[in-house]
């Protein structure tokens, strides 16, 4: 991928996580140019696999995962306690998606009207089923594997686009000792492939989806970056490049005056 500067584009999409990701996909399906900007590397994923040793060596931490930089990540906490930020997070074409865990449960609908249900937080202005129809969506897009088995969570419209997972034997032990004591257990949605998919393969259970995926099975943004730039690739469709390292500009009122970027 070159990295140079675009004239004439339409859209800049600053962060290229999942969000940013999809609309420059979206964006690019509907004849924009985009360019895509974030504050991280392009990571090559022929690396992932290195970068699972380095998870499973006390010798690196978190962050060194995905190569976090303490100067350009260098954040403060408030409060008595800290929180180890660059530990939740990744900079880089994917964002954080490239370390979490692919859980995807959808929020509760008693969680929209918080206030008035549990007397705690605020009510949103909008509910459950505003949201229902784009839940449905996203799941497709990221490929979400699950089941029906949850009897606390909201009602769905239709299943899961992938099977669940099949119980592990440890599952299978908890599952036991839950029923014993009479508490409810079901499985967890997950962005994780139970089959193969859009031409990623199924999960093949390296167990270290926190914080490398080396066979892709599991969702993260680099799925949605790499379609984005395919629909550029015959020089009349739209171009998306992510980049590197943004550095926004803001101008009075608080609005975003520019955004620009430089090489890692």
């Amino acid at each position: 991928m070159t990295r140079k500067p675009v004239t004439g584009a339409d859209v800049c999409v600053v962060g290229a996580g999942p969000a940013g990701t999809i609309v420059a996909d979206r964006l690019a399906a509907s004849g924009h140019e985009v360019v895509v900007l974030d504050a991280g590397p392009r990571f090559d994923p022929d690396d992932r696999i290195r970068r699972q040793e380095r998870s499973i060596r006390p010798s690196f931490s978190r962050p060194d995962v995905w190569d976090g930089d303490a100067e350009r990540d260098a954040y403060t906490s408030s409060g008595e306690k800290g929180y180890p930020l660059n530990h939740a997070r990744v900079k880089g074409v994917g964002g954080s998606t490239l370390h979490w865990q692919g859980m995807v449960m959808r929020l509760h609908e008693d969680d929209f009207n918080s206030r008035s249900a549990r007397g705690v937080g605020v009510d949103w202005p909008i509910d459950y089923a505003d949201l229902r129809p784009q839940y449905a969506e996203a799941e497709r897009e990221l490929g979400v594997s699950g089941a029906s088995d949850n009897p606390f969570a909201p009602p769905r419209e239709e299943p899961h686009p992938m099977a669940a997972f099949p119980p592990s034997y440890s599952d299978s032990l908890f599952a036991d000792a839950c029923e014993e004591l009479e508490i409810a257990m079901h499985s967890v949605p997950n962005a994780r492939n139970s089959e193969s998919r859009n031409g990623r393969s199924a999960c093949v259970g390296y167990g270290t989806c926190q914080p490398v995926c080396p066979s892709g099975a599991k969702y993260d943004a680099t799925v949605h970056a790499e379609a984005a730039e395919r629909r550029g690739g015959d020089g009349h469709r739209p171009r998306t490049r992510p980049a590197a390292r943004t550095r926004p500009r803001i101008g009075r009122g608080g609005r975003l005056r520019d955004a620009g970027w430089r090489d890692s």
